[in-house]
């Protein structure tokens, strides 16, 4: 398995890949990035985490509009605390494997207890539309893993090795 962080890095690599092992151990392998890694893993795997396989991605303008909704509904000031700031503090979370639960155990005053409050109602709204925004793509593969050993196992014994792109660039999840 090779990973990177773009559809385009993930082609090029794909292409050399080819090139260098040949199509039929190329075929083989998985060159892709870690969002396509999660969706196909989790996909696969959908029943394990009680999700349908056919669950709906937000993207990051789905995802900004839900929040958005969400901090309205909750009487939030967007001019005080912007939609987007929301976002990108549960994103922020997400990258570090902070549920909405463990975020509002660490919520100190406003404003982290009104975005524990939106991260919350977000999960939820996500949970009842059958859906994952982009970071959980990662965030529940690395759920499938820790809750089941035996699924872990399984593509620990598929992927020998694995390459990542820019290593160092990576946050927890990934």
């Amino acid at each position: 398995m090779a990973i990177t962080f773009t559809n385009k890095a993930a082609g090029e690599m794909a292409d050399r890949v080819r090139v260098l092992v040949g199509a039929r151990h190329a075929d083989r392998t998985w060159v892709t990035t870690f969002h396509k890694t999660g969706v196909r893993i989790l996909r696969r795997e959908a029943a394990a985490l009680d999700l349908k396989p056919g669950f709906t991605i937000y993207d990051g303008q789905d995802a900004l509009r839900l929040v958005a909704k969400l901090a309205k509904d909750a009487g939030l000031d967007d001019k005080r605390l912007p939609p987007r700031a929301i976002a990108n503090a549960i994103s922020r979370a997400k990258d570090e494997l902070i549920t909405a639960a463990m975020f509002r155990e660490r919520a100190s005053g406003w404003p982290d207890s009104a975005i524990a409050d939106v991260y919350t109602a977000y999960e939820l709204a996500l949970r009842r539309a059958h859906a994952l925004d982009f970071d959980d793509l990662i965030v529940r593969t690395v759920d499938l893993f820790r809750k089941h050993p035996d699924v872990l196992e399984r593509y620990r014994q598929r992927f020998t090795h694995v390459m990542i792109d820019e290593y160092q660039d990576t946050n927890r999840a990934q």
